[in-house]
């Protein structure tokens, strides 16, 4: 286990590349956090996402996306919801800044406020364990057998030498990340993939019952004219390197098939991945490099419909 804390020493790195199971904690220095609060913040975000925000109880979380107007995600956030009504949204830090100013378009008159905290605030993520007690200005929220907190560094800081669990890593953490199927979007990704191709279907994150949010004509088309023609795979890719988000997965002939979301190493010249694909995709490998072949591993939901 690491004797580095990431809330006080936030420069020093803990991860050492080693997958650790569950029981563990890992923190998350690359998502910022951002709170909406308002008499009006939960109305107004379920008319901004694809996902059901009002069906969002307190204390849980639900990845969703905001769409463009052509229904492709441009925002892949985590919601969570606190007791007294505010939500935070965690995403990539580097798209905090075009994720806020974007949001703010569409408040106009509606009773909120928009706050990036991610300089005074932290991410915590337990898998496998329970949280311990918490201060009141940390936010849980449970996601199955994981468990996210939020709060100040300081109170993080103490929870995360009170954890007596195994430490992840940021490569070990990814792993996990791809074992759940919980894809991530990086900024160069953005509006080129539908809530389904993500599989936010499957995931809860797209609702096909609420009323309208930007995107959702098409959306709803797809799933009630249409099929979806890829989706989010798991895969097992056979490379010491593990690709960037954005690599191409081509067939034999060199025809495109696949976009790699995120990867990490998992040892014995390996890597794992989330990549959307061609559901009729045949035998794939990396884009420059027809050695690096891909397997597919199972997710722990199933892939029906559309």
């Amino acid at each position: 286990m690491s004797a580095t804390n990431p809330y006080t020493n936030t420069e020093a790195s803990i991860d050492d590349g080693i997958a650790v199971a569950p029981p563990c904690k890992s923190a998350r220095p690359t998502l910022a956090v951002i709170r909406i609060a308002g008499d009006d913040a939960g109305d107004f975000l379920h008319g901004q996402f694809s996902g059901d925000i009002r069906a969002l109880n307190a204390g849980h979380t639900l990845l969703t996306a905001w769409c463009s107007a052509k229904g492709r995600v441009l925002f892949l956030p985590r919601l969570l919801r606190e007791a007294n009504g505010t939500y935070y949204a965690l995403l990539p830090t580097d798209q905090s800044a075009a994720f806020i100013k974007r949001l703010r378009l569409f408040v106009l008159r509606a009773k909120l406020t928009i706050e990036d905290c991610s300089l005074s605030h932290g991410v915590l993520v337990i898998d496998g364990a329970d949280a311990p007690a918490v201060a009141t200005d940390v936010v849980p929220a449970v996601d199955g057998e994981r468990r996210w907190l939020l709060g100040p560094r300081d109170k993080l800081a103490r929870l995360w030498d009170e954890l007596n669990v195994p430490t992840q890593g940021d490569k070990a953490a990814c792993l996990t990340d791809i074992a759940r199927g919980e894809a991530l979007l990086v900024a160069s990704l953005s509006d080129q993939f539908l809530p389904q191709e993500l599989n936010l279907d499957v995931l809860a994150g797209v609702s096909f019952n609420k009323g309208c949010y930007p995107g959702q004509e098409i959306i709803a088309r797809i799933k009630f004219r249409g099929s979806v023609k890829r989706r989010v795979q798991r895969v097992r890719v056979a490379s010491s390197v593990a690709p960037l988000p954005g690599a191409r997965l081509l067939d034999a002939d060199d025809v495109f098939h696949g976009t790699v979301l995120i990867s990490a190493p998992c040892g014995a010249g390996r890597c794992e991945a989330l990549a959307v694909i061609d559901i009729d995709a045949g035998a794939l490998h990396l884009a420059g490099a027809s050695a690096a072949t891909l397997a597919t591993l199972p997710l722990p939901y199933a892939l029906t419909g559309a």
